[in-house]
C-alpha cells in the first residue's frame, strides 16, 4: 500500500518568475528516509516549468526545459529529502495560467 500525503495545490494566474506557492512546501519525510513529490500540472499556455529544492537559490527545469503542452496533464516525480524546500515557477515571459497543480508526497509504494 502506498503512503501518499497531499503537500500543496494551486491554480490561477502566475507571473513570470513568481513562486507558485506563497510558502515553500516542506517534506513530511523523516530525516533517515527519502521520498518523492509527484507533481501533476496543466497550464493554459505552452510554458517551461521550473522547480527549486532550496528556497529559490537554484532552479531546475522539468521536461528537459521543453515547454509543457497547452491544456495537457503532465506528471513528474522529483526526489526529495528532509530539509528540502520545494517550490515551482515559470520563467516564460508573460507567466501562465495554471489549470491544475497538485503536489503529493509519496513516501512508499507497494
Amino acid at each position: 500500500m502506498a503512503n501518499v500525503q497531499p503537500a500543496g495545490a494551486t491554480t490561477g494566474a502566475k507571473a513570470q518568475n513568481a513562486e507558485f506557492f506563497a510558502a515553500d512546501l516542506l517534506p513530511f519525510v523523516l530525516a533517515q528516509y527519502a521520498a518523492k513529490n509527484k507533481i501533476s500540472i496543466s497550464v493554459s499556455a505552452a510554458v517551461v516549468i521550473e522547480i527549486t529544492l532550496d528556497s529559490g537559490s537554484n532552479w531546475t527545469a522539468l521536461n528537459a526545459g521543453v515547454a509543457i503542452g497547452v491544456d495537457q496533464l503532465f506528471t513528474f516525480d522529483v526526489a526529495i529529502r528532509n530539509g528540502d524546500t520545494f517550490n515551482m515557477r515559470t520563467p516564460t515571459g508573460g507567466g501562465a495560467t495554471v489549470d491544475i497543480c497538485r503536489v503529493d508526497e509519496v513516501t512508499s509504494e507497494a
